[in-house]
Order: structure tokens, then sequence, then C-alpha cells
């Protein structure tokens, strides 16, 4: 199912999730996992894991509104409102990458919602504070500055690159045209805002209260967000702390470049006790 949300839906809110989609992959009865995108925002990288997962968990995807230039609380806010509005209120989080910043929002104590229950937060390359900030200034002010045209005669150059990490196939193929039409110049003015929210925003506080099981998956060539410094601090001061799993021939997108066994990882967490 892919639902538009109207911006009625979300009275009060200083975000309207208007462009922003929800998907929804399988029936109620499955255990419901909500996957938060990466920098890119979207769901277009995800087809190969996306299918490792199907008739075993009920996938919920979302799309980034890209002219968010609020706060994580914020936006964190409005996607409960909208998940709830669409009969979602109990999820595990699957956080991919810039995802596990508005994962954290979500599990502020600060902001409860008791109507929206999240049973445990998967961390796909994610964080809590980045280990690097100065390398996401950095990204940050190369993003801001690159000719838009420059940009995407890279990513026209690459995408043999991409379409072959997404695999060679139909899917493959139309998820690499949707992953390089999505660039435009509106969706790097928000790659950059999440940038700056990386930068900004220290989330420690938030995790250091966590009591849900917070799980770690990741590629062991990760140059994007080293995990050794992650996985020190959430053993040390993440309470739900649980455990996690390093794919060796990985790297830092390791729900594409190893679905099969991604799904696997997030199936064996998710299942009750």
């Amino acid at each position: 199912m892919t639902f538009s949300i109207d911006p009625g839906e979300l009275v009060g809110s200083t975000l309207e999730w208007t462009t922003g989609e929800i998907r929804i992959h399988g029936p109620d009865q499955l255990p419901a996992v909500l996957y938060l995108p990466g920098l890119h925002g979207d769901w277009t990288l995800l087809h190969r894991f996306r299918e490792c997962l199907s008739g075993r968990a009920r996938l919920v995807e979302v799309i980034y509104p890209r002219w968010f230039t609020g706060t994580l609380s914020e936006q964190a806010a409005t996607l409960r409102a909208a998940l709830l509005k669409r009969g979602v209120d109990q999820v595990w989080i699957l956080a991919e990458s810039f995802g596990s910043q508005l994962a954290w929002a979500l599990l502020d104590p600060n902001y409860p919602e008791p109507r929206f229950r999240v049973n445990g937060l998967i961390l796909a390359g994610g964080f809590v504070r980045h280990p690097w900030v100065g390398g996401v200034k950095l990204t940050e002010g190369v993003c801001r500055r690159i000719p838009m045209r420059l940009a995407r005669g890279i990513l026209a150059m690459m995408r043999p690159l991409i379409q072959w990490r997404l695999g060679f196939s139909r899917g493959g193929y139309q998820a690499s045209r949707q992953f390089i039409a999505r660039r435009t110049e509106e969706d790097r003015c928000a790659a950059v805002h999440r940038l700056n929210l990386i930068a900004s925003t220290d989330l420690r506080p938030i995790a250091a209260a966590t009591t849900v099981s917070v799980w770690y998956l990741t590629g062991f060539f990760d140059w994007v967000v080293p995990w050794p410094p992650v996985l020190s601090w959430l053993r040390r001061h993440c309470p739900g702390w649980r455990g996690y799993r390093i794919l060796v021939a990985c790297d830092h997108a390791v729900l594409v470049t190893q679905p099969q066994a991604s799904a696997k990882t997030v199936l064996d967490w998710i299942k009750p006790p």
C-alpha cells in the first residue's frame, strides 16, 4: 500500500509530510519493522532486502520530506502521528545511518506517545553521536557547494556500479534509475540539512536512557561510520544494549550489499524471547 499524507491530517504539527510517503508491505499479523533510510531519504535502494523480508515481517517504509528544516523532535512527532493514522502503533525500528538520528528522537522520553510503542531498535550502520563530526561537516560543505550538474554527471557515470550493487535484475535496473532520478537540487538541500542535524545534535542522553532492545548491524569495511567507537559507547552507556553482528565482506550500506544476511539477522533479533 502507498499513502500520500495530507497536510490537514497533521493538525498542530510544525511539519507537513505532504509528499513524504509511507508504504506498507505485509499483513497486520506479522511483526512490523519500520525502515528509516539514510542520508538519501528514500526506499529506492532497499528492493532486495525487501524481497528477503517478504512474508516474514511487515515492512513499513518512509520517504523523508525534502523541504524539512526543523528539528529531529519535530520530524519524529509528525512521523508518529502519520503512522498512527495508518494504524501502525507498534514497531521494531530498522534505522540506516542517518535514520538512527530520527530513531533516537522517536525514543526520546521527554516526548512520550503512549499510543505508539517501539519494541526495539536495530542500527544498520547507525550511531548516536557520529564518531567523526569533522568529517560530517566536511561532507556538508562539499555537498553544499558542488554544482548539481556535476553531481548528476558523476551519478550517471556511477550508474553501472550502483546497478551492480543493487543486483543485475529488472528490479535492480528500476531501482538504480529511481535512485538517480530522485537526486535533485531539492534533494541536495535536504541532504545538507540532514548533515547539519548530525553535526549539531547530541543524542547521547536519549540513548543513555533507552531500555528497549538495541542491536547493531554493520559491515566490516564501514568508513562512513566507523563501528568500533559506536559499539564501545553503546556497550558502556546504553541500558538496552543487546549485541551486534558485523558482516565481513560488506561496507556501510549493509542492507544493500548483503540483503540476505541482513534480513536473516533482523528476523532473528525481532523474534519474541
